[in-house]
């Protein structure tokens, strides 16, 4: 009897200590696995192929010339090494002629230097310093020649295929160091004006590289030319109401002047964690995800980076491989239990 009274109470204290006793929430998620991706941040803008002012050359002479003869008219298509017009240059060419005698008169003091210094007659000092003035000579006599100011009457000829579009001189005209005395535009060459809000022209910068497309399609393709940003203006086109921004192809692979054309930039290459666009939460601090670790799911801070086409690239504490909680993270707390499905 007194055992039978003992178990009944030992069986009575199990249920009472089991009594009122509730057990912990499983949220029931579904999860992906992370990995390490490198992805690019890309902006898409618009523009037109456009005959830009800034694409004229203005050709010049280095020095004050007399032109003798035009060679070419306006709307003239020139081929490369064409002359384009004749100047006299006889300050240049005097200078040419008075650099030359100077050159030789430094060669012989050179050499007289050295024979002196060989026969002990010379220092150092002084061998050093005629050796110093034949090479400035020499230089500024190669910058002469590359000038065209070894004639007293030269031809300027066009570096490349263009068409005249200004003449500003006349025959017989004597014109200044650096005036223009002819423009001409590039003919194998494509100039194209994006249009950015002055947030996105914060981020592009010379020489990021764009990816080129007709905006209908044209010839049944959505894939053109790739280039690189030329530059990019600081203040807003009044006739456009955008900032510009200026790319240059070398070879016109059939724009039409005035074509629409969709310009991707990139604007950065990222190193990090892929994850889903629909695991990001937003928070006071920023961004957090949920990474389910031994059945619970923990809350990990993480940086967005870059965003595209339903993925995200983050930076955070995230290992590779684990899992990140992209359905029913809404749900959940920090250290909260989980059971995935679907798996």
């Amino acid at each position: 009897m007194k055992l039978r009274v003992f178990v009944l109470f030992g069986i009575g204290l199990y249920a009472g200590a089991g009594f009122g006793a509730t057990s912990a929430p499983v949220a029931q998620v579904r999860t992906q696995a992370v990995r390490m991706e490198h992805l690019a941040r890309r902006l898409t803008v618009y523009g037109q192929v456009d005959n830009l002012p800034r694409a004229r050359v203005w050709i010049s002479a280095a020095g004050p010339v007399r032109v003798v003869r035009l060679l070419v008219n306006p709307g003239e298509v020139v081929a490369p090494g064409q002359a384009l017009i004749e100047v006299a240059q006889p300050r240049a060419f005097a200078a040419y002629r008075g650099t030359r005698a100077a050159l030789r008169a430094a060669a012989a003091r050179l050499e007289q230097a050295r024979r002196l210094a060989r026969e002990g007659l010379s220092t150092r000092a002084r061998l050093a310093a005629a050796r110093a003035t034949w090479i400035k000579l020499r230089a500024d006599l190669a910058a002469l020649v590359s000038e065209g100011a070894s004639r007293p009457v030269r031809l300027i000829r066009a570096r490349q295929a263009a068409t005249v579009t200004a003449i500003r001189v006349e025959q017989g005209q004597w014109v200044a160091a650096g005036q223009p005395l002819l423009g001409i535009n590039p003919t194998a060459g494509t100039w194209i004006r994006l249009g950015l809000t002055a947030r996105e022209s914060t981020r592009v910068r010379p020489g990021m590289p764009v990816a080129l497309s007709p905006v209908f399609g044209r010839r049944g393709s959505s894939r053109g030319p790739r280039a690189r940003i030329r530059s990019v203006g600081r203040q807003v086109n009044p006739a456009s109401g955008f900032v510009d921004a200026i790319v240059y192809l070398q070879h016109n692979p059939g724009l039409l002047p005035g074509e629409w054309l969709r310009a991707r930039i990139t604007t950065g290459n990222f190193l990090g964690w892929l994850v889903p666009e629909s695991s990001l939460l937003p928070g006071r601090g920023g961004y957090h995800v949920f990474v389910v670790r031994r059945d619970r799911a923990m809350r990990v801070p993480v940086k967005l980076l870059v965003m595209r086409r339903g993925q995200a690239l983050v930076s955070g504490r995230l290992r590779g491989g684990e899992r990140v909680v992209n359905i029913g993270n809404h749900e959940l707390k920090d250290g909260m239990l989980v059971r995935e499905i679907g798996q």
